[in-house]
């Protein structure tokens, strides 16, 4: 390739065996690592590594009409683990970025698929004023994006309506419309970043419980629990889903949860 890679098992999930490799000895060193994970074929992928801005986008494809893209998160990662996704920022537009341009891709992609009907859930990268997909399914996305913070942007009750798709029943054209009222909407999708140690207890959760505006939250530990950074994406240690009517009043409500959420250490 003649300069940074990134090899990933053939197929697995939640980030194991993804490393970045920028020379031989980062080959010799991760590619068994890799190789491990790999379940039905032991090969491994390799590709050149594409810098930049990483996105999802959410969508559905009903018989007989036009997929449709719901919602769109830009990523940010973990210092310690590029491979790891830190939060997910949904929102409507970007001022960075161009999502009607996005949408288009990834609508055009899906029509040309062949995909009768479902739920979609895809990743992208941004690199030179391009998006180049990185992978695609026929699936919503993990981690209650679907279920949870896709119905949240786009006021659609996906998940009934692949039921109702799965079923044999028609869906009006009407019924997929985004409500305008949540142009300026945005979620979150966050995991807890906490230093390792010796857990003894965890604040905030009373506050995490009340607050009307986070949908979601859960830890993956408890007091007494030895906690670490984590090593792939099953292995963060908790995450919390929220929303608001705008950006800046979402990353307030994040600034909030990150001085009232806290460890404390034996």
């Amino acid at each position: 390739v003649g300069g940074k890679i990134i090899i990933k098992p053939l197929d697995s999930n939640s980030s194991r065996g993804v490393y970045t490799v920028t020379s031989t000895d980062d080959l010799k060193r991760y590619f068994e690592l890799s190789l491990k994970w790999s379940v039905s074929v032991p090969a491994v992928i390799c590709e050149r590594f594409i810098e930049g801005t990483e996105f999802t986008i959410d969508g559905i494809k009903v018989p007989g009409q036009k997929h449709i893209s719901l919602a769109i998160s830009e990523k940010k990662h973990f210092k310690h683990n590029k491979s790891i996704a830190s939060s997910l920022f949904f929102s409507h537009s970007n001022p960075k970025f161009n999502y009607e341009q996005l949408r288009k891709l990834n609508n055009a992609y899906v029509d040309l698929s062949g995909l009768e009907f479902g739920l979609t859930h895809a990743e992208y990268k941004y690199e030179n004023g391009e998006f180049y997909l990185i992978e695609i399914g026929a699936r919503g996305g993990g981690n209650y994006i679907s279920s949870h913070i896709v119905p949240c942007m786009s006021g659609l009750d996906n998940m009934q309506l692949l039921i109702r798709m799965a079923i044999g029943e028609k869906i009006d054209t009407a019924e997929l419309k985004i409500a305008p009222e949540l142009a300026d909407r945005c979620a979150i999708l966050k995991f807890f970043d906490f230093l390792p140690g010796r857990v003894s207890a965890i604040e905030g959760l009373d506050f995490l419980n009340s607050h009307p505006k986070i949908i979601k939250f859960e830890m993956n530990f408890s007091p007494g629990d030895e906690i670490e950074k984590p090593s792939d994406d099953s292995k963060r240690l908790g995450y919390f889903i929220a929303y608001d009517d705008n950006s800046e009043k979402l990353k307030a409500l994040c600034r909030e949860i990150d001085r009232k959420v806290k460890v404390c250490y034996e």
